[in-house]
């Protein structure tokens, strides 16, 4: 169903059943289709917002996509993003699909709470946190200063 809980859809007028499955059950409903909305983490294991978008590219062109659309516009502008050379307008072209994904066509959203937080105690130091969840796991550069 979705993180947000049943009680959020609520909230707006959507009366909902949450369905909590196990993974391999929740990934065949997923395949198959057999959902109204699903909450899917999109982690990477590096930084990159080409990458990171994917998620969101039709079936046919991202197999981690279930949500069982084509989209040959959206596509292109995808690949004209991927092959631009020119960072800045890399860059605008990256605004120009998230605009037509979230805006224009609806096909996903994005939960706007993603951020990483680590909560750590004073006492431990030397640690880096970064953007992604995979990166910095190495534990050999921290210690503890009681």
């Amino acid at each position: 169903m979705s993180a947000l809980g049943w009680s959020t859809w609520q909230k707006i007028g959507v009366k909902v059943t949450q369905r909590m499955a196990p993974t391999g059950p929740w990934l065949d409903a997923m395949r198959r289709g057999d959902f109204e909305v699903v909450s899917a983490a999109n982690c990477h294991g590096i930084p990159n917002p080409a990458l990171d978008i994917q998620r969101y590219l039709p079936g046919s062109v991202f197999s981690g996509n279930y949500a069982q659309f084509e989209d040959p516009d959206e596509v292109a502008l995808y690949e004209k993003m991927l092959h631009e050379t020119d960072p800045a307008r890399q860059r605008a072209l990256m605004r120009e699909f998230e605009r037509y994904v979230l805006d224009t066509q609806a096909h996903a959203m994005w939960i706007a709470y993603w951020y990483r937080a680590v909560p750590y105690r004073s006492y431990v130091k030397g640690w880096k946190i970064s953007p992604s969840h995979f990166i910095n796991q190495d534990l050999a550069t921290i210690w503890l200063d009681m």
